[in-house]
């Protein structure tokens, strides 16, 4: 078994660790809470009601209000209790223009899955290294602040991906 890192999150007093999140600078967005029950209700409360929490090393942290987040909570057989904050761009049935997808290391196969729901420019599969390359390095993906995940949020619209893909078959990079 794998030991992960852990990392320190507190608000008004109460203290909880992290198993795993996504960060955009200071705006969360995914994280994986466990500790006390009464610690993790109050900090996941926190953050809804759009109080910033405190991170060891990463400064104040906050949500975005205007995202719609599902929270899924339950307590373990160890009595600890555990929340992960979700945001609505990481579900694939919700996307509608930006999202965010989680990722294994060198995993493209999710990038292609969400560009292809959010887009109406027709896509092959076998452009998605190409694309997500070129996203990376036009800013219109980032890759995240991440602690044991991979996670990027893609921004981009139609207008640049239909050019992008424009090019690349022009260039005959792309068939």
């Amino acid at each position: 078994m794998q030991i992960k890192q852990t990392e320190r999150i507190g608000f008004g007093g109460l203290i909880v660790y992290t198993d795993a999140y996504a960060l955009n600078e200071s705006e969360i967005m995914f994280l994986s809470i466990f500790g006390n029950k009464t610690a993790v209700r109050g900090i996941w409360s926190s953050l809804m009601a759009g109080k910033w929490i405190e991170h060891a090393g990463k400064g104040s942290l906050h949500v975005r209000q205007e995202n719609k987040w599902r929270v899924h909570a339950k307590v373990l057989p160890s009595k600890i209790a555990q929340a992960i904050l979700i945001p609505q761009q990481l579900h694939l049935k919700q996307i509608n223009g930006d999202f965010l997808f989680i990722s294994q290391e060198g995993d493209r196969d999710r990038f292609f899955l969400y560009l292809n729901r959010a887009s109406k420019v027709p896509l092959k599969k076998e452009w998605t290294s190409w694309i997500f390359r070129k996203a990376l390095e036009s800013e219109m993906l980032t890759q995240l602040t991440c602690l044991n995940l991979d996670a990027y949020y893609y921004q981009g619209n139609d207008d640049w991906l239909a050019e992008i893909v424009s090019e690349g078959i022009r260039q005959k990079i792309l068939k």
